[in-house]
């Protein structure tokens, strides 16, 4: 089969590899219908998509080049032993694509997205930029038939954003800050406002993107690039979200929500990020970080299929399997728009 596979930064190329061998317990072989392109793909291009191990993965056995794509909707076509009757062959699915070992403390806890030893398709498993791959089927969600497969693609990347807004523990009616309107923070604002804040403010220093909030329905716009002035007011928010990670935009997310608020981080930095202390201890706000998901995929299809989140405009085009090298190539393809979906047929 045809597969988008990482051999070293900036050497993604399309190979001929084997169909993946049959499913092992508690997996299932998935025939992929869309894959989504996502900003931790963009990184694995650049430098590498996981640190480098020193053997085989201990929970997904792999090492070596991997196959790209972790945002996958596709369909079961073989299933391993353990696995629920439920999903049955030919069901529509979309995919969690963490791996994790059911063993460690976190895992006990129901904290999977935590494990100690989680792998990840498309970055410690080959992943879904290709026509099969092998899935957990333990984090599988149906996909209604009234979905087409494009929208459930954004299942992923709306889970993220579904888990994050879940930890800020919104009440009806409350602000919002947004920092950041990349796809995960166009995603964060929207299953916000679906889930009930009273009024979301956007904080983006791109103009496209502003505009793009703005044909969203979000009328509360900021770019933190222009006069000092243009801020969010002090205490302003419930809870303010940094889905940037750019330097000083929590210190603005802290700034922004009132005492006894909260700001959540489902962004990760590259580098060290001051905190303002006094702000933090004195205004009993509370910090938290946000990673992943757990059991969020099924709640992000469910958000989906009703239109609670309406995903399809973040959609920017649904590119052939063939096309993915050169996307990645070329310096300018973030610029382009929120979300990139592959075809693997193409």
């Amino acid at each position: 089969m045809r597969a988008v596979v990482w051999h070293g930064p900036h050497d993604v190329r399309v190979d001929e590899v084997p169909r993946p061998a049959p499913p092992g317990p508690g997996r299932v072989l998935v025939e992929v219908l869309r894959c989504g392109i996502c900003g931790s793909d963009r990184r694995s291009y650049e430098r590498a998509p996981a640190p480098p191990s020193r053997g085989p993965h201990p929970l997904t056995g792999h090492e070596g080049p991997v196959v790209l794509g972790h945002e996958v909707v596709g369909r079961i076509v073989a299933r391993g032993d353990e696995v629920p009757s439920a999903f049955e062959l030919g069901l529509r699915v979309a995919v969690d694509p963490t791996w994790s070992c059911g063993r460690c403390p976190a895992c006990r806890r129901g904290q999977h997205q935590l494990c100690e030893v989680a792998a990840c398709s498309g970055l410690t498993a080959d992943g879904g930029l290709a026509s099969h791959m092998i899935a957990p089927a333990a984090g599988l969600a149906v996909v209604p038939d009234q979905v087409p497969d494009d929208e459930a693609a954004m299942a992923e990347p709306l889970a993220v954003a579904v888990h994050a807004v879940t930890r800020a523990a919104l009440l009806p009616a409350e602000r919002v800050v947004v920092a950041g309107f990349g796809p995960i923070g166009a995603l964060v604002a929207l299953t916000a406002r679906a889930l009930g804040a009273n009024e979301v403010m956007i904080v983006e220093p791109s103009a496209h993107r502003r505009a793009m909030a703005a044909s969203l329905g979000f009328t509360g716009m900021l770019d933190p690039s222009a006069a000092p002035g243009e801020q969010v007011p002090r205490g302003w928010a419930d809870a303010a979200f940094d889905c940037a990670g750019a330097p000083g935009v929590l210190e603005q997310c802290i700034r922004a929500t009132r005492p006894g608020g909260r700001i959540v981080v489902p962004a990760v930095s590259s580098g060290s990020t001051p905190v303002p202390m006094s702000q933090l201890v004195l205004g009993e706000r509370t910090l938290m970080g946000s990673l992943g998901y757990n059991g969020d995929v099924a709640r992000a299809v469910s958000l989906i299929a009703t239109r609670s989140v309406d995903v399809r405009p973040l959609i920017s085009t649904v590119l052939p399997l063939s096309a993915v090298p050169s996307w990645f190539a070329e310096a300018e393809t973030s610029a382009r728009g929120l979300k990139v979906l592959v075809d693997p047929t193409g």
